[in-house]
């Protein structure tokens, strides 16, 4: 079996009936982060306080998870750390719960800004710019993706991003490959 690896954060709720839970995170020799949640939309003691306390622990820890390498799928233990803090202090400020997509991870769109970004701003690191992206507005994002100042960015993330797919193949497969039958559509959609 393999050797798990320490974890750098954990979660406390010492006095759940108090509605408090505390995140504490080693930051590598910098110290320690330390950020406590108070709900108070419940009574001191109500089962919907344990409740909704282990949903924000799961909604953090889950961030986290999802934080595995694509290539790879293992997850660098201060990546993990870095992203349960992020996404613990998004819920603290009052972060809405379903921030950005509902799937796992990002949506295309911010994936491709993210990319654009990181050909545009070379020398700050990947992780800065998607923690940045990701805490952008929905419409932040949308715009600076049609954005003159990012236009030949987020063209060549785009095309970096679409190559190797086989177009005519995926076309094909949903009957779109044969250009008559394309423009025929397009002229019967005109008249």
């Amino acid at each position: 079996m393999a050797k798990r690896e320490p974890s750098l954060y954990k979660f406390s709720a010492p006095d759940c009936d108090a509605g408090t839970i505390t995140l504490m995170a080693s930051l590598d020799g910098a110290g320690v982060y330390s950020r406590t949640m108070q709900l108070e939309a419940f009574e001191p003691g109500h089962r919907d306080t344990h409740a909704a306390l282990h949903g924000y622990k799961q909604k953090a820890a889950d961030k986290g998870a999802k934080s595995a390498d694509a290539v790879t799928g293992k997850v660098d233990p201060r990546v993990r750390r870095d992203a349960v803090v992020a996404e613990w202090d998004r819920l603290c400020d009052g972060g809405a719960w379903n921030a950005g997509s509902s799937g796992p991870g990002p949506s295309a769109d911010t994936k491709l800004l993210i990319a654009a970004m990181c050909l545009a701003y070379p020398k700050k690191a990947r992780e800065f710019v998607a923690d940045a992206v990701g805490k952008m507005a929905p419409n932040v994002r949308q715009g600076l993706l049609v954005s003159d100042e990012l236009r030949v960015y987020v063209d060549q993330a785009r095309a970096e991003m679409a190559r190797g797919v086989d177009t005519q193949a995926t076309l094909a497969a949903f009957g779109l490959g044969d250009e008559t039958e394309m423009e025929e559509e397009s002229e019967e959609a005109g008249e």
